[in-house]
């Protein structure tokens, strides 16, 4: 496999992104939970009964509908963030294998920044891959 090949499947994987970028799903499923603690005659306590072997602490807490749409928006923008970041790092790393002398490290620097983001293994996994093979060939 030479460098120009290995391109047109990096190139490939960048297409399937912009053109299904929900093919990699996050889910977040939140759990807030806390200490229930009230006032009595000015001061601050916790109050509580042990049942059935428990501990005697409420613990718990909610989130109204309001906030947890604000939380959904800030990861939804961050996660927007992330992929065009691949995006992004994916399409320089095609640019380089493209030009006519490709300079390995700066291919290798952005494969290596890859790996320490969320980008799925698979994707990582293959880059890599292809990077090795283009460059031993």
């Amino acid at each position: 496999m030479n460098t120009q090949e290995a391109a047109t499947i990096v190139d490939a994987i960048v297409a399937s992104l912009r053109d299904n970028p929900n093919q990699f799903q996050l889910t977040v499923n939140a759990s807030i939970t806390g200490l229930s603690a009230t006032a009595q005659g000015g001061g601050i306590g916790a109050m509580g009964i042990a049942r059935g072997g428990g501990t005697g602490i409420n613990a718990s807490a909610s989130m109204n509908g309001a906030k947890m749409r604000i939380v959904q928006r800030k990861v939804e923008t961050a996660m927007n963030q992330e992929s065009q970041l691949l995006l992004d790092t994916l399409s320089k790393i095609v640019r380089q294998l493209r030009n006519e002398s490709p300079d390995k490290s700066t291919i290798n620097r952005l494969y290596e920044s890859l790996k320490a983001k969320w980008v799925p293994g698979v994707i990582t996994s293959v880059v890599g891959s292809l990077i090795t093979l283009a460059f031993t060939s």
